[in-house]
């Protein structure tokens, strides 16, 4: 099992699994998009300044804000 790592940090290891939140008010509003702990999420890509990033979970692709990317704790996916 790997050591969690935050969502933003998803450029080293390409994919990951998502393995829990940090913020339970945050993670409300993320599951409600569908996003959802084992799930597989993807960094496309980020936006010039850095407080927008462009995931892809699960097959569907979002804009996430710094803030909610931040909650999201990630595993290496094998």
């Amino acid at each position: 099992m790997f050591k969690p790592i935050i969502a933003k940090n998803l450029v080293d290891i390409k994919q990951g699994k998502i393995c829990g939140f940090s913020d339970e008010s945050v993670s409300k509003t993320l599951m409600s998009k569908g996003i959802l702990i084992g799930s597989l999420a993807k960094l496309i890509r980020t936006s010039p300044f850095g407080n927008t990033y462009y995931v892809q979970i699960d097959g569907v692709r979002f804009g996430l804000r710094k803030q909610e990317l931040d909650v999201i704790q990630v595993t290496e996916a094998s």
